[in-house]
């Protein structure tokens, strides 16, 4: 009977700990070193906007935040892994091994989140995690007036913000020669200025291009 009794109060405790981690909040504060680079603020200002464009939460400065979110970088024993900790009851830090690490971490974050009317619920995972391949890439193929060509450049950067969150490192552009008589053609002109956007666009995110 003790022993039943005491595996009850560890699952109690357990839920308890879990509930307060996992508290719906409606104001989140986003912290990062001063000396953030260009990654690491991207990282700070995509799980800001994930966050308020998906349910009724203020991104706030200060100590009075219901939840705190910390990013940083510490020396991992792996390239582009991440570590996601609790530092207190309202306090949660994703860590990565370098800047791309810490973007994939806060990818995992936000896919292990609730956005709900009410407000926005931290998803409980933690631990650390370790890409098991150097290269995870995409070939966006620039042609037939097909997405990449076509679409609101804007759009194209928000794909790119997405595949970065999923852990894509590398994207393949190509200039496709056989729609235009030559460099100078105005259209060619045209397409390349896009696709220097679309480069632009996934250096922010830390890719390869």
């Amino acid at each position: 009977m003790k022993k039943v009794f005491n595996c009850f109060v560890i699952l109690l405790v357990m839920v308890c700990i879990d509930h307060v981690a996992s508290a719906q909040v409606n104001s989140v504060r986003i912290i990062s070193t001063p000396k953030a680079g260009m990654i690491t603020i991207h990282a700070k200002e995509l799980l800001a906007s994930q966050i308020t464009s998906r349910c009724d939460v203020k991104i706030v400065d200060g100590d009075n935040a219901q939840l705190n979110i910390e990013l940083a970088t510490e020396k991992m024993s792996y390239p582009e892994s991440y570590r996601i900790v609790d530092k207190g009851n309202t306090h949660i830090r994703i860590v990565g091994s370098d800047e791309r690490g810490l973007l994939y971490g806060v990818g995992k974050f936000l896919r292990t989140s609730r956005f709900d009317q009410g407000g926005f619920t931290a998803g409980s995972w933690r631990g650390t995690s370790s890409p098991t391949g150097k290269m995870r890439g995409m070939y966006l193929a620039s042609h037939f007036n097909n997405f990449y060509e076509a679409a609101p450049i804007e759009e194209v950067q928000k794909y790119l913000d997405e595949l970065a969150l999923w852990g894509i490192n590398y994207v393949v552009v190509t200039v496709p020669q056989f729609q235009f008589t030559g460099f100078n053609d105005p259209v060619a002109q045209k397409a390349i200025t896009r696709l220097k956007q679309i480069m632009n666009a996934a250096k922010t995110n830390g890719m390869k291009v």
